[in-house]
């Protein structure tokens, strides 16, 4: 018989042993008499699969071994009595059935459902998971039927292609497929989430709060006759500020020639700036006071009843044209999914999207559940904060059968950390958890503790998120406030408590380039890796940024000082290397002889150029290549390249890595049959790789990567970027309301100035904009957080505290400095770049009180970096201690 276990929430923060939990709900599950069989433990990565199934039979063997620990094991786990023997016995039984418990991730469960009712769900033939590669090139497949030349002009199609223009307006690409591809796949996605057609360019769903002012929309003839009345009595009017005058009339200029289709912003500051923001007034007649150069101007009747007309036109037609245009994307993704579904989906070809798709829309969904409820009686759940609504949809009946359970027989877990939602541009909705707690009067259980970080390392942490306050005037209320819901002041636990550390804010100066910025910044990394040394010592050191961009600019510049260093970003691999850009060129000019651009490109390679003309010239080597690939496929053409280049090719680490990775990826694509020089070059730019780290390296990623893990000293060079409330770019902006479901809608995007402007959709932006901030303080909250000694921070020298939006170097200034004097400029050695200490708590030397972990083969740094003794006297540091805030 089942002991019963109530369902329980636990917010663990960063480093509070979430996983150590998850193990302990798992084994006291077993030591209740559950059946290995009805747990279910789901995660998002096998890593953490792995650590469940690690840890839960760690714990057992250590108990079954020692009597103190199975004493305090067993107290951890109200299981009185329990010894040894027992504890001995539990991990046997374990062991014996560890096929039939379920530990892993919330992908292979879906997978495992698919298999299981395949039938059930609609599909036909064998099933087949599509990888990144296979995707794409279905989804080209599905591209032609759709774009075939006898659809061509078809209206949806049309529609299709203006929503593509206006999103890509001035975007730069390496050629308009990868343009295409990129919207179709970010439009389809969206369409899987909203495949309601009422969802789309709905005017009276998006506009269902207040009516529109921008509508009804005047005629061409009626816009003309307006601008002309506005020449005419501009012309007979004098404002107390002649320059709103001449404003007027440049406007009317350029209205004039303006046309349906432009940005609005094409129009220019006055009307983004005047206009716009006084567009009520505008609209409703009468007379109206512009203040325009700090002098107040009254605008008369006969140019505010013209300036309407102006206004509803330009504006009114612009939204109008997005809401058609909207509509058209419907029409044609509604033939796309038809064709994807039956030339892939129906045959059993699925991508994890469509698997979460099917599985949440499926008639067969209560009966899956029903199957589901009388196997798994125990659900636990990791990283809960990252669930999408959708994956909640396929999960909520089952675990709404076990929380409003009274039998005592079914339970549920939840660890979650509601600051560390990082993956809402993938899905995840981080309000889940709290709409779980209130809906089933679960009270959460907070963790705030952690067994990782110094003292000094959460001092940082603290003196950031205790002070938001500070910077209210600048961000979001709503996301200040979200976060102060969740927030606790964060305190070291166990051996933590005693472990040395070190946090500090530099700033060093900003370049005349961006290019220079990052590379004095990097400078001051290369400094301070010279002065710690924490390879040497057998520390983990990881170098965070945001962007992937960012990780291969941090990567190429410490390989250039002799740094090892592995990026484990998502690089593609075409893209930070000069090699295989140059093959790939190469190749481009064997399929297209007149291609100038390659051709160029391989002209400028020295080592091809001069391999080209041994080889009997350009057609002779054209010749020499599509024989071979035709023959032997692109791996041995490759490696007839790289024999005949031989010594050309660098053979740095790097550079090997990339030729290995290159040699093994055109396996790959030779496994498909396909011998089209085109797609292969495609796949190859395509590609990523992730290197992998060890403690021997420098480890480069980004903040989302790094996510799970942790490092002795942690550096952030790039915590700069855009606003904190900027909101990511797209091709379409929606509304989801989960409690209002027939209330959604989609519009693809318009300008800002529109959306600040017009009821119901500046809501809108202003809940994206929430929700941006928000996830940035996530993002900033997992980066301060992954260190287990120390964090150094280095950005460009603050430009003072914003009223009207800031970025993550000007909250530093807000919340961790208490005045806007700059302190003295210092070098961290004698080579190193002038840097200013703003902020910092614990021991600069720190790392003198670790015991070796390794034995320091080479004592004295390398030649390429510069050698630190100490760090300059700290006169003038600018900052104020957490111990010290009232």
């Amino acid at each position: 018989m089942t002991t019963p276990i109530s369902s329980e929430v636990i917010l663990a923060s960063a480093g509070s042993g979430k996983t150590y939990q998850l193990s302990n709900r798992i084994i006291r599950l077993l030591a209740s008499g559950a059946a290995p069989s009805s747990i279910l433990a789901l995660t998002f990565t096998r890593k953490a699969a792995g650590e469940f199934a690690r840890r839960t039979l760690t714990k057992l063997a250590s108990a079954a071994v020692s009597e103190s620990e199975a004493s305090r094991l067993a107290g951890e786990l109200q299981l009185p009595g329990w010894d040894s023997e027992q504890f001995g016995m539990l991990l046997w039984r374990t062991v014996h059935a560890l096929h039939r418990l379920r530990l892993g991730t919330l992908d292979s469960f879906y997978q495992n459902l698919v298999r299981a009712y395949f039938f059930e769900l609609g599909l036909s033939g064998s099933f087949a998971l599509l990888d990144e590669r296979d995707t794409a090139a279905v989804r080209r497949r599905v591209m032609q039927k759709i774009f075939r030349r006898d659809n061509a002009g078809s209206t949806a199609q049309q529609d299709f292609l203006e929503a593509f223009r206006l999103a890509t307006w001035g975007r730069e690409e390496r050629g308009i497929y990868y343009l295409l591809e990129s919207f179709i796949e970010e439009s389809f996605d969206l369409y899987q989430s909203f495949n309601d057609a009422d969802s789309w360019g709905s005017p009276d769903r998006i506009f269902s709060g207040t009516p529109c002012p921008w509508f009804p929309i005047p005629g061409k003839a009626d816009f003309v006759r307006a601008l002309n009345s506005l020449n005419i009595s501009l012309q007979e009017t004098i404002f107390p500020e002649k320059r709103l005058g001449s404003a007027l009339l440049k406007f009317i200029a350029d209205a004039s020639s303006w046309q349906p289709g432009q940005p609005v912003s094409d129009l220019g500051n006055f009307l983004v700036n005047t206009l716009l923001p006084n567009h009520r007034a505008i609209l409703h007649g009468g007379s109206v006071v512009i203040t325009y150069y700090r002098k107040e101007n009254e605008i008369p009747p006969a140019i505010t009843g013209a300036l309407a007309d102006v206004l509803r036109y330009i504006v009114g037609g612009t939204l109008e044209r997005l809401l058609r245009v909207t509509k058209g994307v419907y029409s044609l993704l509604r033939q796309y999914d038809d064709t994807y579904d039956q030339l892939v989906r129906r045959r059993g070809q699925l991508t994890f999207s469509d698997i979460s798709e099917i599985l949440a829309d499926s008639e067969q969904h209560a009966n899956i559940g029903f199957r589901l409820d009388g196997i798994t009686k125990h659900w636990l759940f990791d990283e809960f904060q990252d669930t999408s609504r959708r994956d909640w949809k396929v999960l909520e009946d089952n675990v709404d059968a076990v929380l409003t359970d009274e039998s005592g027989e079914r339970s549920a877990f939840f660890v979650g950390d509601v600051k560390q939602a990082l993956y809402g541009w993938r899905g995840g909705d981080h309000t889940l958890l709290p709409n779980l707690c209130e809906h089933y009067l679960l009270t959460p259980t907070p963790m705030d503790t952690t067994y990782r970080s110094s003292p000094a390392v959460l001092e940082l942490v603290n003196a950031v998120f205790n002070n938001l306050h500070r910077a209210a005037t600048a961000l979001p209320g709503p996301a200040i406030q979200e976060w102060q819901k969740v927030w606790h002041s964060h305190a070291a636990a166990g051996a933590a408590r005693d472990r040395p550390g070190y946090t500090a804010w530099w700033a060093c100066e900003k370049k005349p380039s961006e290019t220079e910025s990052a590379e004095n910044r990097l400078s001051a990394v290369v400094a301070l890796l010279a002065r710690i040394r924490p390879i040497a010592r057998g520390l983990t050191c990881g170098i965070l940024v945001q962007k992937n961009e960012e990780a291969r600019v941090a990567a190429d510049f410490l390989r250039t000082k002799g740094i090892r260093v592995v990026s484990e970003a998502d690089m593609l691999i075409a893209e930070d290397n000069p090699v295989i850009p140059a093959l790939l060129a190469l190749f481009g000019t064997a399929a297209h002889p007149g291609d100038s651009y390659n051709a160029g490109l391989v002209a400028m390679v020295p080592a091809l150029a001069s391999w080209i003309k041994e080889s009997g010239g350009t057609t002779a080597v054209r010749r020499k290549l599509l024989e071979s690939i035709a023959t032997g496929g692109f791996e041995k053409t490759l490696l007839l390249i790289g024999h005949e280049l031989g010594q050309s090719l660098p053979h740095d680490p790097f550079s090997t890595r990339r030729w290995e990775q290159l040699i093994t990826l055109s396996l790959e694509f030779d496994a498909t049959g396909s011998r089209n020089i085109d797609d292969f070059v495609r796949f190859i730019q395509k590609s990523t790789r992730r290197d992998t780290g060890d403690e021997s390296s420098v480890q480069v990623m980004t903040i989302h990567k790094s996510k799970g893990l942790e490092f002795d000293v942690v550096f952030l060079p790039f915590l700069e970027g855009s606003r904190l409330d900027s909101v990511r770019k797209g091709a379409f902006i929606q509304s989801n309301p989960p409690d209002h479901p027939y209330d959604a809608w989609v519009l693809s995007t318009p300008d800002k100035t529109i959306c600040e402007n017009t009821p119901g959709l500046a809501e809108n932006l202003q809940s994206r904009q929430d929700k941006a901030c928000y996830e940035k303080f996530c993002l900033l909250y997992v980066a301060l957080t992954r260190a287990r000694h120390a964090t150094l921070v280095l950005t460009t020298l603050p430009s003072g505290k914003s009223e009207s939006g800031m970025n993550f170097h000007q909250l530093f200034s807000a919340t961790l400095c208490d005045n806007d004097t700059p302190p003295e400029a210092a070098q961290l050695s004698e080579h190193g770049p002038q840097v200013c200490q703003l902020w910092e708590s614990g021991e600069a030397d720190w790392f003198t009180r670790l015991p070796p972990r390794q034995a320091d083969l080479d004592p004295s740094p390398p030649a390429s970096l510069p050698a630190v003794e100490t760090l300059p006297p700290r006169k003038t540091v600018r900052h104020q201690r957490p111990s010290d805030i009232p």
